[in-house]
């Protein structure tokens, strides 16, 4: 049925046009699951990996979602992009949807958080917030969790590092006493 002045837009149960209903979409999961999930043009690629979860059972989801051209390489989706925008640039072509593992580098990224998280929690007594890894580069929080894991003093600290050497010097001795209590 079609409605509107000439707009040939394809309406669904409810009178909305397929723009305003939603598509729907296959997204295949270990190369023997499908799922079809519907998508709006708002809908980001994480929303569809938290509805593809849903769909597969899972608690939580580990993958991401990719896809796949008919005339490109296979490629990652990341969490804001929109799945619909996809698939009005690839017009009629066709894509293919899929849930596969995160790229590492995304991994790293979860990997890095939580490793500044666990150094924030066991040297915020000590100094500042560590913001990422470049804050270590001055090597102050470095010498602290040196000495908080080993429960010995490093020594002599710059707190306020003014060079490469006094950099050099703190992440040095921290490093040493790492070294000398955990081979």
């Amino acid at each position: 049925e079609k409605k509107g002045k000439g707009s040939g837009a394809e309406t669904g149960s409810a009178g909305l046009s397929e723009e305003q209903e939603g598509r729907m979409i296959t997204v295949w999961y270990a190369e023997t699951q499908k799922k079809i999930i519907r998508i709006s043009p708002d809908t980001t690629a994480q929303e569809v990996c938290e509805l593809g979860a849903k769909k597969l059972g899972l608690h939580t989801f580990s993958f991401g979602l990719f896809v796949k051209p008919v005339r490109a390489e296979l490629q990652f989706v990341r969490d804001d992009q929109r799945p619909h925008d996809i698939l009005v640039e690839n017009g009629k072509d066709g894509v293919t949807f899929l849930f596969l593992n995160k790229p590492k580098c995304i991994n790293l990224q979860i990997r890095e958080k939580c490793f500044l998280a666990w150094i924030n929690h066991l040297v915020s007594k000590r100094c500042a917030k560590i913001k990422d890894a470049n804050s270590l580069h001055d090597g102050v929080a470095l010498h602290h969790l040196a000495e908080v894991l080993t429960g010995e003093r490093v020594g002599k600290l710059v707190v306020a590092p003014k060079g490469k050497g006094q950099r050099r010097e703190n992440v040095t001795a921290a490093l040493q006493l790492l070294a000398s209590k955990y081979p």
